[in-house]
């Protein structure tokens, strides 16, 4: 990941222009943030391509073909690769964005949709388990 990393450093150094959205957004000027996207979407190409044979430039970033032999071998369509297609795209977000509160705030959503679903299962497993024993009673008499 040579390409990524001696662009990240070069980016440290380098002179930006702010702009202010309508809804008094900071940013980087739009030319500059297309062009820092490209940039970075190009690295992140080359070092990819270097290591894997099946990755593309495409229109909405780096596409991957990753190789599946299950995938080989159910799928039915004549144009299909028999591969997992993935595209990463790059998105330059506004100057206001803090990765670690977007993180946070991340694990935290995960955090609860782990709980929602453990209650969900825990509520479904006693509905079974009263049913069951429910089901066991009516036998019983």
């Amino acid at each position: 990941m040579d390409n990524i990393k001696n662009l990240i450093v070069a980016i440290k150094d380098r002179d930006y222009k702010i702009t202010t959205t309508a809804k008094g957004v900071e940013q980087l000027q739009q030319t500059q943030r297309n062009t820092l996207k490209a940039e970075l979407v190009k690295a992140l190409f080359d070092d990819l391509k270097a290591n894997y044979p099946y990755t593309y430039r495409v229109k909405d970033g780096v596409m991957l073909e990753i190789e599946n032999s299950s995938i080989a071998d159910k799928i039915t369509n004549e144009s299909g690769s028999g591969a997992i297609s993935i595209t990463i795209d790059i998105k330059v977000n506004d100057l206001e964005t803090n990765a670690e509160h977007e993180s946070e705030s991340y694990a935290v959503e995960i955090a609860e949709k782990v709980a929602k679903k453990e209650k969900t299962e825990k509520a479904k497993a006693e509905k079974t388990a009263r049913d069951k024993k429910e089901r066991a009673e009516k036998k019983g008499e």
